[in-house]
């Protein structure tokens, strides 16, 4: 079974690539599911910062002008909630603790 579907693929590979020759004059477009894993960072003094885990999307768009160059933009919107604490240099040390949005 895995020699048929490998042959398959080999048959099929040069037609798929064949298919991609010509771009020019063409657009693209994609469409992006978009995951940032949580991160923390920390100071000597104690502040420290915490970004939360979230999910995105994201879409990008593409025009071909010949078959060796092409201009497009992605866009991408994500918005993970994030925590900082700042401590202040001072005896004794105050904090700050600010939680937003990016």
């Amino acid at each position: 079974m895995y020699k048929a579907v490998f042959t398959l693929l080999l048959i099929a590979a040069p037609a798929l690539a064949n298919a991609q020759l010509n771009r020019a004059g063409d657009w693209e477009w994609s469409f992006a599911a978009i995951y940032q894993d949580s991160n923390s960072s920390g100071g000597s003094g104690g502040s420290n910062l915490s970004v939360e885990s979230d999910w995105g999307l994201g879409v990008g768009f593409n025009y071909n002008f010949n078959n060796k160059f092409a201009l497009g933009v992605d866009l991408e919107w994500l918005t993970p909630d994030y925590t900082a604490v700042i401590v202040e240099d001072v005896n004794p040390p105050q904090s700050q603790t600010i939680r937003h949005e990016l």
